[in-house]
């Protein structure tokens, strides 16, 4: 049987995975080169928009990297994957004890009902300052989801699996699409982020589903697709797409889908 190490420090992630976490030298490895490209990517994206302070929270769904686009969770499991590779290339015994390597990486991310997605959002800080009024990100999301009304609101992840031996990289990426916006107004949403988000720390597919801005269908769609990065950018194949149903005995698999993690054992 196959052995794998999960390079997070998430605990849902352990769990959904079901897989032995790495130590925690090489997952804070992983953190940095990831908040890393957030901080610059966050600067890039001021200068691009003319904005005074780099938002760090709302970016487009589509990056620039290495001279072609990336959906956002591809570039940053990619960033991770690497990293991975070269820590477990620096571990002479990684491949005696584990024969590969998982990152991933997940965001939630706004578009229409066909799976045509425009704004990303990042991890929540609601400690962080974005406005006058010291509301930190809860402030932040506010004024954009009260812009949103009508829109989708999906779950995206992607996922690496890196090759112990050989350092070769298989990736895929997978969407949720949670729920349909509700038109509702600044106030509205302060409300429903400001305590909660405080917290819990960040959105969860849980969070979502309990605090009511979304109108949450019967049933979910989930989109899995593999990824193959070439010198020309990235090509997608294999497109599958499932409906899960909103139940309560679905709950795992809801939360699988939301991470982009495509099948047991992956």
């Amino acid at each position: 049987m196959k052995r794998g190490m999960l390079f997070s420090a998430s605990k849902e992630k352990e769990r959904l995975f079901r897989l032995a976490t790495a130590p925690q030298d090489k997952v804070r490895r992983i953190g940095k080169v990831e908040n890393d490209f957030y901080a610059q990517e966050a600067v890039r994206q001021s200068d691009l928009q003319e904005r005074d302070v780099p938002d760090g929270l709302i970016f487009p769904y589509k990056l620039d990297y290495n001279g072609f686009k990336l959906p956002l969770p591809v570039a940053v499991t990619l960033i991770k994957a690497n990293e991975a590779r070269n820590s477990v290339a620096e571990d002479l015994g990684f491949n005696e004890t584990f024969d590969f390597g998982i990152v991933n990486d997940a965001i939630w991310a706004i578009g229409d009902g066909k799976g045509n997605l425009e704004e990303v959002i990042n991890k929540t800080d609601p400690y962080k300052n974005h406005d006058e009024d010291k509301r930190g990100d809860v402030q932040r999301l506010a004024n954009f989801f009260s812009s949103q009304g009508g829109r989708y609101f999906y779950s995206v992840g992607s996922t690496a699996r890196v090759d112990a031996k050989e350092g070769a990289i298989e990736m895929t990426i997978g969407s949720l699409r949670v729920g349909r916006i509700k038109p509702l107004a600044v106030e509205e949403f302060l409300e429903i982020f400001g305590v909660d988000l405080r917290t819990r720390g960040a959105f969860s597919l849980d969070f979502v589903l309990d605090e009511g801005f979304l109108n949450v269908p019967k049933r979910f769609v989930r989109t899995v697709q593999l990824v193959e990065i070439t010198k020309n950018g990235a090509v997608f194949s294999g497109r599958t797409e499932t409906l899960i149903p909103n139940k309560i005995q679905s709950i795992r698999k809801m939360q699988r889908a939301a991470h982009g993690i495509p099948f047991e054992g992956f």
